[in-house]
């Protein structure tokens, strides 16, 4: 272990961001580095919504599409500003606005706040994740395709 000296600067990142909303108006905001604080109610959220089977694996997840808007919502601020174009007021933005938001913008922003504050998904928790999050998909999908087989089978049998 070496005893080299560390040197950090505190400040944040910012993006300034503009949402045009339906009515053509334009809002000001501003996507900010996570904080510390953030990062943690986002890690903590992920943790929440995995299944762990009895040998402690992920064996799924529930509502693990919430962090998205919640970590989006801890870095993102609608502002204001004053007549010499100061801001003089910052507002989070809500996560029922982000909910409401087409998911390309909302996908986009939280890749930005990912890569800005430097959160890794790519770990191995991340991973098992998203595969548990896709063996969900695939098990639906299944049984529509079975349901559909059924049906189908049911016409030509008559019994339908």
């Amino acid at each position: 272990m070496t005893n080299e000296a560390m040197n950090f600067d505190l400040s944040v990142v910012e993006i300034p961001i503009t949402i045009t909303k339906k009515d053509r108006t334009k809002k000001e905001c501003i996507l900010r580095e996570a904080s510390g604080d953030a990062v943690i109610n986002y890690n903590n959220a992920r943790s929440s919504a995995m299944k762990y089977n009895k040998d402690g694996n992920i064996s799924g997840t529930v509502n693990i599409s919430d962090v998205i808007p919640l970590l989006i919502s801890s870095c993102m601020m609608a502002i204001e500003r004053g007549a010499d174009g100061s801001i003089t007021n910052e507002t989070p933005i809500q996560i029922t606005e982000l909910r409401s938001w087409p998911n390309r913008v909302v996908k986009s922003l939280f890749k930005k706040v990912r890569e800005i504050s430097d959160i890794d998904d790519d770990s191995k928790v991340s991973l098992l994740e998203q595969r548990a999050e896709i063996d969900e998909q695939l098990k639906t999908l299944e049984e529509e395709e079975e349901k559909v087989k059924n049906l189908e089978r049911d016409m030509t049998d008559g019994s339908a």
